[in-house]
């Protein structure tokens, strides 16, 4: 299994859950598990949305 940077904290991690960008369904977005378990928010890279 690949490393993926989550775009919450950005560190690197094995356990992520990956999915497209829920306003321009372009960008990616990543998100280890820890950052799924405590909420964090994420920021698009392509758009600049912000969700939880």
């Amino acid at each position: 299994m690949a490393l993926r940077n989550c775009n919450s904290c950005g560190r690197q991690t094995k356990e992520f859950v990956e999915f497209p960008c829920p306003a321009c369904g372009e960008a990616k977005i990543v998100r280890c598990q820890q950052c799924r378990e405590t909420v964090n928010s994420y920021k698009c890279p392509k758009c600049g949305r912000e969700g939880p």
